[in-house]
């Protein structure tokens, strides 16, 4: 039972049968549904599950399977390849196989492929073999048209079948059904007080969520985990946590913040430093090759002899052996230690790394494999240490050569001239605030937005910089992470 109650809430509420299944009518009815028809002989096609996120479209396909005596074997598109598909394929051979010769009915299984759009098109064609042959069912979910996003041979083989958008009560039966679980996990596993949400609080998500029970669920357990501190412990006393719309939206802005946005607004100081650092260091100039003359560099067997190996240097010869750090290495350790205070003062790596990827995009010559290593920070995230893929980053930026920004090309210019020409061609009026019909609250703060935007000024007195350096090898105890090249501090 412990096991269960630490399922995700979205888990514990996903029905088991068809009976508990709420929407899709049109599919399930027990009359004339398209798909409990299939049930009803025991038989399933293949088929293309498509519709909006959050409608059921996982739980349809595997109470289907389940009901019509099916083995479901469940991938995504997103990590599955060929090789897993052929690896399959040759177990449901070997299995059947030995069915045969046992004089056993065969393995009937039914492969659902979520996000089946991720597919490629040499992968959508290798099962076209497999689904022909019957060797298992086919069953692909996709939030996108399958006739732009999936083959017409795929298509012409498959039943398609669409999942419509659950209305306001089915997923308000979901959202009862999922608070219902969450307390009694609140008291049985934890020793919390019942939470109790209101119809109007139970409207206030479903208006939030637009019909997406996977996210209403989600945010009720969310709900719950910010009421789950010491003085939310179960006492004796029945009465329960009322739960208010005002404080969901103060979770919901706090899990905005989170997850991408700026945490404190006294850090926007730091941004502003990081960026002037970060465009401090132009372009290096490609210098022409010089072309010595050889007559002038011969010497006398007499006069070369009057140095030593170590003390002879051709005048003609530029050699360079200064262990002095160059500008670029002390502007990388000066913007990584600024990156280091950021994540100190607990930034978000997301938002860190958006504002990154923005000033990549607006001041540098950015072409396609820079934007492409500075958009793979943030997936680098799950799988490196978030500190070291940040500072690589904001290394690479360093040295990347940087946009001669004019008041003509000015891109936060541009952006406000957009605003105009916007408001003046539809009538519109010239503000982003967001509306209450918005799918999630968004935090609005015009002068942080043109702090962001707004072309970095390098400033050239050391007294006004927020963070004034003034010898490298003070930094070189805070720089442990990252990489740099010819650094001898």
């Amino acid at each position: 039972m412990d096991d269960d109650l630490n399922r995700p809430l979205t888990e514990l509420v996903r029905p088991p049968s068809l009976h508990q299944y709420i929407g899709q009518k049109h599919l399930i009815n027990h009359h004339n549904g398209a798909i409990s028809n299939f049930i009803r002989l025991g038989y399933l096609p293949s088929m293309i599950l498509h519709g909006p996120p959050g409608v059921g479209k996982t739980t349809l396909a595997s109470i289907i399977a389940k009901e019509a005596g099916y083995v479901m074997v469940e991938l995504s598109a997103t990590d599955a390849t060929v090789s897993t598909v052929r690896r399959l394929s040759n177990e449901i051979r070997d299995e059947n196989r030995k069915r045969t010769h046992l004089g056993t009915p065969h393995l009937r299984v039914c492969v659902f492929i979520d996000e089946i759009h991720r597919f490629s098109k040499v992968q959508q064609d290798f099962l076209l073999p497999f689904v022909e042959e019957g060797l298992f069912v086919f069953v692909g979910a996709t939030t996108f048209n399958p006739a732009t996003k999936l083959r017409p041979a795929i298509r012409s083989r498959c039943q398609l079948f669409k999942l419509n958008e659950l209305t306001k009560d089915e997923v308000k039966s979901v959202l009862k059904k999922a608070a219902l679980y969450e307390n009694v996990r609140r008291r049985a596993a934890y020793g919390l007080q019942f939470l109790s949400f209101s119809s109007e609080v139970l409207n206030h998500i479903i208006n939030t969520c637009k019909g997406d029970a996977r996210s209403a669920v989600n945010m009720i357990e969310m709900v719950s985990i910010n009421l789950s501190g010491d003085t939310n412990k179960y006492t004796g006393s029945y009465d329960p946590i009322v739960v208010t719309p005002e404080s969901v939206d103060t979770f919901l802005k706090e899990l905005h913040r989170q997850n991408g946005g700026l945490n404190r607004a006294e850090n926007v100081g730091l941004f502003v430093h990081l960026f002037n650092t970060i465009n401090e260091c132009k372009p290096k100039t490609h210098k022409q090759k010089v072309i010595v003359d050889d007559s002038k560099a011969k010497r006398t067997f007499r006069e070369r002899m009057e140095y030593s190996d170590d003390e002879y240097q051709a005048p003609e010869m530029s050699v360079y052996c200064s262990d002095a750090p160059t500008k670029t290495e002390y502007l990388k350790v000066k913007a990584v230690k600024i990156l280091l205070q950021l994540l100190h003062r607990e930034e978000s790596p997301v938002f860190i790394a958006k504002q990154l990827v923005i000033f990549a995009m607006l001041y540098t010559d950015c072409d396609y494999a820079l934007l492409r290593q500075t958009l793979a920070a943030v997936k680098a995230f799950e799988v490196s240490d978030v500190v070291h893929v940040l500072s690589d980053c904001v290394e690479r930026l360093v040295e990347y050569p940087k946009r001669f920004i004019t008041r003509r090309n000015d891109p936060y210019l541009s952006y406000k001239r957009r605003l105009q020409f916007f408001a003046r061609s539809t009538g519109h009026k010239s503000s982003t605030q967001p509306s209450q019909e918005q799918l999630y609250p968004v935090e609005y703060n015009s002068e942080l937005v043109e702090s962001l935007l707004r072309q970095p000024q390098i400033s050239t007195d050391s007294t006004n910089q927020l963070f004034p350096v003034t010898d490298a090898d003070q930094l070189s105890d805070m720089y442990t992470v990252g990489t740099t090249t010819n650094t001898n501090f």
